[in-house]
């Protein structure tokens, strides 16, 4: 079962959030009020998405996403919950394919299960995350997709 503290690995534990995080509530917490931008850069680089594709996932301008970063600033909540929706995705694409580089090759490919399209690029709206969870748990269970 995916836990709390996959996820808070994710976005880079302690060091780039700030604070310990012991329960789904602190995540809550800090989502409201906007991750550090490190949890956003830690998590980019452990994808290894380039900006471009990052901001492109966040819907942020380049500059914008750059703009927070050198201002050391706090990411909006609804940024933060979108960074926080491709971490809790790629945590548990890590459990059920049992492999960090599988898993990101995985969400980076198009997906006969999702019709064809790229996992990655269905995580804009809660909707398409479901499905890409969804997808996620057939395979985890052998439902055929």
């Amino acid at each position: 079962m995916l836990s709390e503290e996959t996820i808070v690995k994710a976005l880079g534990g302690r060091s780039s959030l700030g604070r310990q995080v012991r329960s789904p509530l602190d995540l809550d917490e800090l989502i409201r009020i906007g991750f550090p931008y490190k949890a956003g850069i830690f998590l980019k680089d452990l994808l290894n998405l380039n900006t471009n594709q990052f901001t492109k996932y966040l819907q942020l301008s380049e500059r914008t996403w750059i703009r927070v970063r050198n201002a050391h600033k706090r990411l909006s909540s609804i940024v933060s919950d979108r960074i926080y929706r491709l971490a809790r995705i790629y945590s548990l694409a890590c459990e059920v394919l049992e492999d960090d580089a599988l898993a990101k090759e995985w969400l980076n490919r198009p997906q006969y299960g999702l019709g064809g399209k790229i996992p990655l690029e269905l995580l804009h709206t809660e909707a398409g995350t479901k499905e890409v969870e969804d997808l996620l748990w057939r395979i985890e269970y052998g439902i055929a997709v």
